[in-house]
């Protein structure tokens, strides 16, 4: 199967909500789906370039008196018929890539505490990561702007995956290290 480039989906989803800069894109990227998505600068651009010329999203030079001209992406109707397309389609599998395993698996060749630091590193993250979420959510319960009311029962089933994902990493780690202190224990 040939690989998909989910960026256009993602910017194009962004760009749904409404017109934006390659700039704007990534500040909302990163305050919004950055827990689950990310997209840095030398990848959006490229990708808005290519949509632009194959008339999914339109440009707009917006000069701004003083500034730099800015360059406004909105979404076409063809834009939008192919992100509802791919919405429609089925869910590629996802392969994980989780560099606390790769050395758990492996960390038999290091110092048990090592091992403990690492997954209490972990842990931290996840519980900050958990935090920025939930302020998230209160975010989304406080300034609930009418523009948005259709879009945030589904932006609320997200946050509330990376709460029980966050929560299950939060506990996974727990007992791992209650494990590793145990086989520390017994050596």
């Amino acid at each position: 199967m040939a690989h998909i480039n989910t960026t256009q989906y993602a910017l194009l989803g962004m760009l749904s909500y409404m017109p934006m800069s390659g700039y704007d894109l990534k500040k909302f990227i990163d305050k919004s789906i950055s827990f689950f998505w990310s997209e840095n600068y030398g990848h959006i651009y490229p990708v808005l370039k290519k949509l632009e010329e194959e008339k999914l999203v339109a440009k707009k030079v917006e000069h701004n008196e003083g500034k730099p001209s800015k360059n406004i992406y909105s979404i076409t109707q063809e834009g939008l018929h192919i992100l509802t397309d791919w919405l429609a389609a089925p869910v590629q599998k996802e392969i994980y890539r989780l560099e606390i395993l790769l050395k758990l698996f492996f960390g038999y060749l290091a110092e048990t505490d090592t091992m403990i630091e690492k997954v209490a590193v972990h842990k931290k993250n996840a519980e900050k990561t958990l935090q920025e979420l939930l302020g998230i959510e209160n975010h989304i319960k406080t300034e609930h702007h009418e523009s948005q009311k259709n879009k945030s029962p589904y932006q609320s089933l997200c946050l509330n995956y990376g709460k029980h994902y966050y929560n299950m990493i939060i506990k996974w780690c727990d007992e791992t290290q209650a494990i590793l202190r145990s086989t520390k224990d017994k050596q």
